[in-house]
């Protein structure tokens, strides 16, 4: 399974100093386990801990889950910046998210060539 994401995502990730081993381990661990929640089509969101003051205090991720063949992180907030995502940043979201669970393997090896996806698993990929 490929764990990805957006470049918008990772530089979010990197100016918060959330590395990229963090986000595979957010990955990799089953949903009933940590704190996601179903946001449909789907979504979830994911809380990260942020320093010692722990995932309820940290950031908020929403990633894409097509189940057995990709995870997409695609956006990242602070909660203290808000709360939770607003119903059109939840629409937007949806959309781009069915944009990347439709891609063919092709075209996502196409777009981690050229960068505008990051594979987590070799970020400096070339």
């Amino acid at each position: 399974m490929k764990t990805l994401a957006l470049k918008a995502f990772a530089r979010w990730a990197a100016k918060h100093g959330i590395s990229s081993e963090t986000l595979l381990e957010v990955a990799r661990r089953p949903a009933y386990l940590g704190s996601a929640v179903t946001l449909g089509q789907q979504l979830w969101k994911v809380r990260i801990a942020k320093g010692n003051r722990g995932k309820s205090a940290g950031y908020r991720t929403i990633l894409l889950h097509v189940l057995g063949d990709r995870i997409i992180f695609l956006y990242g907030f602070e909660k203290n910046e808000s709360p939770n995502v607003s119903a059109s940043q939840l629409a937007d979201l949806k959309a781009v998210g069915r944009v990347y669970a439709e891609l063919p393997r092709d075209l996502l090896e196409l777009l981690i060539s050229n960068r505008e996806l990051i594979d987590l698993e070799n970020p400096d990929h070339e």
